[in-house]
């Protein structure tokens, strides 16, 4: 039992000479980070920063275009629901490629009229230079049968089909017209 109790006692009593030896120790009396532990930290944040900064571009780039694609789709359906709600009336959509930009009418014995937006009741036009979440999309052209616009009788059906065209930076999308469908598809 002594033996144990001596062992102890000295186990014991080197662990705290060497605590305090630790204590002691001028490493411990200036607390904080070496230079070089700091410059380490900074070089591998660099390292994630300029990896992932390009992909959030893209990724944001992706998003702009899609949400200018799916505002086509959208003016799209809605002079599509607007011709078979209102029997006679023409409604349609037209493509300003050299203004960027593309209204929803109505056509009133050749009168086109702009509609208004059924959100926010302002005239539906929309220009990709003017709204912020369109900035930098470029409404490139439209392959409507030599057309720039597309109507829909009562029935719903479109006067023109083909492709409306969008870009931004180097990503490509089209917005396909079928006679009575439209749906976003990416170009190669």
């Amino acid at each position: 039992m002594r033996i144990i109790k001596r062992t102890a006692n000295s186990l014991w009593t080197r662990f705290l000479s060497i605590k305090q030896t630790v204590e002691d120790s001028p490493k411990n009396l200036r607390p904080g980070f070496t230079l070089l532990e700091m410059m380490v930290v900074l070089l591998v944040l660099g390292i994630i920063l300029a990896t992932a900064v390009p992909a959030m571009n893209d990724s944001l780039r992706e998003r702009r275009l899609d949400a200018a694609a799916e505002e086509v789709v959208m003016a799209l359906e809605y002079a599509q629901n607007l011709a078979m709600t209102h029997q006679g009336t023409l409604y349609g959509v037209e493509f300003f490629p050299d203004r960027n930009a593309f209204r929803c009418y109505e056509d009133n014995g050749g009168a086109k009229t702009t509609m208004l937006h059924p959100v926010d009741k302002k005239p539906y036009e929309i220009d990709f230079d003017l709204i912020p979440p369109y900035r930098g999309v470029d409404l490139s052209h439209t392959s409507l049968g030599g057309s720039n616009l597309t109507s829909f009788d009562p029935f719903g059906n479109g006067s023109n089909t083909g492709k409306v065209f969008l870009e931004l930076a180097k990503l490509k999308i089209s917005v396909r017209v079928n006679i009575v469908t439209f749906y976003r598809e990416e170009v190669n």
